[in-house]
């Protein structure tokens, strides 16, 4: 069961979320974390993301979001 909540809890980190219907959120104790953002120019940027100093910016330069993995990941489906 633990094997399958981490699988699960993996895929749910490598999806687009719409900005519109939620931020990442960092960790406590950590003051960023890095993230794809998906711009509204329909380009793919990795951004060192805060609570506080860039949620504002994501709601006006992005359309998506995904918690950083290791390869620049395709553009989202939804399009």
């Amino acid at each position: 069961v633990k094997l399958e909540e981490a699988i699960a809890a993996a895929k749910e980190r490598s999806k687009w979320v719409k900005v519109a219907d939620g931020l990442p959120v960092v960790p406590e104790g950590a003051g960023y974390i890095f993230i794809w953002a998906y711009s509204t120019s329909k380009t793919i940027y990795r951004i060192q993301y805060s609570d506080l100093r860039n949620a504002c910016l994501l709601h006006v330069l992005y359309s998506h979001w995904m918690y950083c993995v290791d390869d620049t990941p395709a553009p989202p489906e939804d399009l």
